[in-house]
């Protein structure tokens, strides 16, 4: 099994920082002691003299003496990074490996803006895993339900909708690039949870919430992506999202028009675990977009007509006189280093290409054959938009992280 990428590199690089930080503070103040030490007066003869540098005594002593240095200078320019440097890359390396955001920060995931340049993935999903002790179970309830209950069975459809409506990737069941599997980690809700599925336990419950505070909401996803038709290095993130009454958002991200009508969904989006699980789930979709983001795009042949051959990518820019190298259908891209078959391009649009076989015959390929090209859309972290349904905070538009 392949090693599984995370967040933990990146802590890491944050410890080994930390580590470089301490050495060089401890050795400025032994610089600065011996600095000390060296300005003191010593008894010579009964005058008194400043030590100074051998070399310096040397020249003293000699005047006609010329100072040779042999070997390269200490004094040359080494590249010694500051304190100050040091510190912003930590502080930089524990931004990017913060997962676990409360209150107006978590909030702020619950609505994102995608830009209308985008990547397109294509990618399956597989049946979400449940870890947090709380059923998920179908049923019809009232809002108030689901600060205390069972998960809804919406949420899997809650998922899936969040993907579409980033319109970052391609739903595809049956051969996808990638695969995404969604596991509930943890799960708190506001009040003890209460399944009421007998009527003496709901009357009691009822009774005891109406003595209790209600506790900010707290949910832990985690979520996994595995090769599919592409060659993939396994790579998992997680993120915990914390919300109150004080952070819920007036306007949750917008449904998709499959589930626009759904009544549930719209009730379970409007408790605080509702809009945890939103905020946990677009943070996750952000973390993956900019994963993908990072594989060597490949476009794929769509037809062959003479010598030429019709190129599409949904995620490339192909620009005329480039050079692409082909790989051919069922072989991995990445193991096959003397594959060396060129084609060019000689007419561009977004998104498609026509290209002219320069080191193969155009009949050896066939419609499906990979081609690896040299440029991509960068990516662009989503705007998100916060406005309370309180007077706690106040709106916000601003540019997500």
């Amino acid at each position: 099994m392949e090693p599984v990428q995370s967040s933990k590199s990146i802590l890491y690089q944050t410890v080994y920082l930390i580590v470089i930080l301490s050495f060089s503070l401890l050795a400025n103040a032994q610089e600065s002691t011996n600095s000390n030490s060296a300005g003191q007066e010593s008894p010579n003869n009964g005058k008194t003299q400043v030590n100074q540098p051998k070399s310096e005594q040397l020249d003293s002593a000699n005047p006609n003496s010329k100072s040779e240095q042999i070997g390269p200078s200490n004094s040359k320019n080494v590249h010694k990074p500051t304190n100050s440097a040091i510190e912003s890359r930590i502080q930089n390396l524990l931004k990017q490996s913060k997962r676990s955001f409360e209150y107006s920060e978590a909030a702020k995931y619950t609505h994102l803006k995608w830009s209308e340049r985008m990547n397109k993935y294509s990618v399956g999903l597989l049946p979400v895993l449940n870890y947090s002790g709380i059923p998920i179970e179908a049923r019809d309830e009232s809002t108030d339900y689901y600060d205390h209950g069972k998960l809804p069975v919406e949420i899997n459809h809650l998922f899936r909708d969040t993907l579409t409506t980033s319109r970052q990737f391609n739903l595809n069941q049956r051969k996808p690039d990638y695969w995404l599997q969604l596991t509930i980690e943890e799960y708190h809700q506001p009040f003890p949870f209460a399944a009421n599925d007998k009527w003496w336990q709901t009357a009691r419950d009822t009774v005891d919430r109406a003595f209790t505070s209600a506790k900010p909401a707290t949910v832990k996803l985690s979520l996994k992506v595995t090769a599919g038709e592409r060659p993939f290095r396994q790579w998992k993130d997680a993120a915990s999202m914390t919300i109150s009454n004080c952070d819920l958002n007036t306007t949750p991200q917008a449904l998709s028009s499959i589930n626009n009508q759904n009544q549930i969904l719209k009730d379970y989006l409007s408790t605080t675990p509702g809009q945890a699980f939103l905020s946990a789930s677009n943070f996750l979709i952000i973390q993956t977009v900019k994963r993908l983001a990072e594989e060597v795009d490949y476009a794929h042949v769509e037809k062959i007509i003479g010598d030429e051959i019709y190129l599409k990518s949904e995620n490339s820019n192909f620009k005329v006189g480039e050079t692409l190298q082909v790989h051919y259908t069922g072989q991995n891209p990445d193991s096959s280093p003397f594959n060396t078959k060129q084609i060019k391009v000689i007419k561009a649009a977004p998104g498609y290409a026509i290209a002219y076989p320069l080191s193969i015959r155009a009949d050896h390929l066939k419609t499906g054959d990979l081609v690896k090209t040299n440029s991509r859309h960068p990516f662009e972290s989503p705007a998100y938009r916060f406005t309370s349904t309180g007077r706690c905070a106040e709106v916000i538009v601003a540019q997500a992280e």
